[in-house]
C-alpha cells in the first residue's frame, strides 16, 4: 500500500470531494480518482459508495481512512524526527570541560540545554592533556580547556 495513495484516499474523505481533494494536494482529480481506484482494488472492495455528489465511507473504507490517518500521522512523526537529527534537535553530545573551569562554561552550558532541550548532554570533567586526547580519539564532539 502506497502512503500516497493512503494520503489522498484520507484528503478525499476530509475534503468529501475528489476535486477538492486534488486541489488541496496540487494534483489533478484524475490522478486523484485513479489512486483511491488503485486502492479499493488493492484491499479488494470499494471504499466510497459514490451517489451523486455525495460519498459515504464503507466498512473497509472506514477502517482505511481511521488506520490511514494514524499511518500518515506516524509517517510525519518520523520525517520530523529523522529532520531534528539532521538539524542538531536530538541526540548525544559529549563535550570534556576541566575541572575548575565548570563555572565558565555553566552559562554556555545553559544557553545550549534551552536551544536543544531534547539533546542529552555528557560532560566529560578532566585536566587539559585528557579532553585534547578524547577530542582526537573521538570520543568528544567538544572540549573546552583553560
Amino acid at each position: 500500500m502506497e502512503l500516497r495513495a493512503l494520503r489522498y484516499f484520507v484528503e478525499v474523505v476530509k475534503q468529501k470531494s475528489f476535486t477538492a481533494a486534488a486541489e488541496h494536494v496540487f494534483v489533478t482529480q484524475p490522478t486523484i480518482s485513479k489512486m483511491v481506484k488503485a486502492l479499493e482494488d488493492e484491499v479488494g472492495s470499494p471504499l466510497l459508495l459514490r451517489e451523486g455528489r455525495q460519498m459515504v465511507l464503507t466498512d473497509a473504507g472506514q477502517i482505511v481512512y481511521q488506520r490511514g490517518v494514524e499511518v500518515l500521522a506516524a509517517h510525519a512523526r518520523l520525517e520530523a524526527e529523522l529532520n531534528d537529527l539532521g538539524t542538531f534537535g536530538r541526540g548525544t553530545l559529549t563535550i570534556g570541560i576541566p575541572p575548575m573551569g565548570g563555572s565558565l562554561f555553566t552559562p554556555a552550558i545553559a544557553a545550549f540545554r534551552k536551544c536543544y532541550p531534547k539533546v542529552e548532554l555528557k560532560l566529560f570533567e578532566r585536566g587539559s592533556k585528557a579532553i585534547e586526547a578524547a577530542l582526537i580519539d573521538g570520543e568528544l564532539k567538544l572540549g573546552g580547556v583553560l
